[in-house]
């Protein structure tokens, strides 16, 4: 800091501490909270026809928009309608629809649901309970996986 060489020492030590301050102040703003993301923002996917070596099948392997792919990996909020994968309440999915309009019971696209990877279990969340989680939204093009899963996912409020 050159311009401080013609001010006394305390002097010197107090600006430089209001600096640090401001620039760590401005530093601790810059850092994202989680990005608040809709349903609308994930639909933006295509399909390609796919051939699964391992599986002997073909499939639609979903192919992201750079929007959606610069999610990926990031720290998300989205809201959904939850759905449990089995009865132990141990596994859920996340659906743009309710249950009985969603991707495995109506006429919904892949897209419209994610896996929902709970940070702590177990959680016993209701059938089209309509809740806000966040965590770390994950892109998958394999056979095997929904488009989208959320990771350490937590409850952040109900609805």
């Amino acid at each position: 800091m050159i311009f401080l060489k013609h001010y006394p020492m305390k002097i010197k030590k107090i600006i430089s501490i209001v600096l640090t301050s401001f620039v760590l102040l401005s530093f601790t703003q810059s850092i994202e909270k989680a990005k608040t993301v809709t349903w609308d923002d994930l639909s933006h996917v295509g399909y390609v026809h796919s051939y699964s070596i391992p599986n002997n099948t073909n499939y639609k392997k979903p192919v992201f928009s750079r929007d959606i792919l610069r999610l990926h990996n990031q720290e998300i909020q989205i809201t959904g309608y939850v759905i449990p994968m089995d009865a132990n309440h141990q596994r859920y999915f996340l659906s743009a629809l309710p249950n009985s309009s969603c991707y495995f019971c109506g006429a919904a696209e892949s897209h419209s649901v994610m896996v929902l990877n709970l940070k702590d279990l177990p959680q016993n969340y209701k059938m089209d309970e309509y809740l806000t989680f966040q965590g770390t939204l994950r892109t998958h093009t394999e056979m095997e996986n929904l488009p989208y899963s959320l990771e350490n996912a937590e409850l952040v409020k109900n609805n």
